[in-house]
């Protein structure tokens, strides 16, 4: 099956910290994220267009950023 992960910020702390992370994942958005929300939402949904239109490989190539 195929999946988008989509995510703003990280966790402060010790890399590898189990429950800050769960955490901050199951959190509200914070101020700053909120703000990011809605481009996150358009990148996302472009994702989603090129997966369905052009594939996979497309898609990953042009949307997996660091």
């Amino acid at each position: 099956y195929l999946r988008i992960r989509v995510g703003v910020g990280r966790p402060g702390g010790p890399v590898g910290d189990r429950e800050r992370v769960v955490g901050h994942v199951l959190s509200n958005f914070g101020k700053s994220e909120k703000a990011e929300l809605t481009a996150l939402l358009d990148r996302s949904a472009d994702a989603v267009e090129a997966l369905l239109a052009s594939g996979v490989s497309y898609a990953m190539n042009n949307f997996n950023a660091p």
